[in-house]
């Protein structure tokens, strides 16, 4: 009924195609619980060639670190949205959020803006397309998706 792998050092896994790992339930890994590893890293996704494709298809995705979290795109741009509003916030009290085609600037201190040039100009309207993702879960495709070996469930 269970498997359990264990190495008292190192423990290491290759493949020369594809490699998958599915699952009925949950799946957790925990990297760095005694000391972080070689360059100081506690756990590491890497795509050397095409996309990181991460989606919470029937809940909330979260990120979250102790210490700073770094986003940044060396070649092109960084992409937000979302159907409602998003929040920019730090714990002092000052904000940015954007909701329905509005933007409101809280703080509760002094704004500052730096600028060769200012401009306010009239409305205008940039929609964006959100990604369309499954509205319930699919048992049998899951089953399937499993026996075939594929990384996600399509439908």
């Amino acid at each position: 009924e269970s498997v359990v792998l264990m190495s008292g050092q190192d423990t290491q896994w290759s493949s020369g195609g594809q490699w998958r790992l599915h699952t009925g339930q949950a799946i957790g890994m925990l990297g760095g619980a005694v000391k972080a590893g070689e360059g100081d890293a506690g756990m590491q996704l890497i795509a050397a060639q095409g996309i990181i494709d991460a989606q919470a298809q029937g809940d909330t995705l979260r990120l979250q670190a102790r210490d700073e979290v770094s986003v940044i795109s060396a070649n092109a741009h960084v992409d937000w949205a979302a159907a409602k509003s998003i929040r920019l916030s730090t714990a002092d009290g000052a904000n940015i959020t954007i909701e329905g085609g509005n933007i409101t600037i809280q703080c509760p201190g002094k704004i500052t803006v730096f600028a060769g040039k200012k401009s306010f100009i009239g409305p205008t309207r940039a929609p964006y397309v959100m990604p369309p993702l499954p509205s319930s879960t699919c048992k049998s495709c899951i089953l399937s998706a499993m026996q075939q070996g594929a990384a996600g469930v399509l439908r």
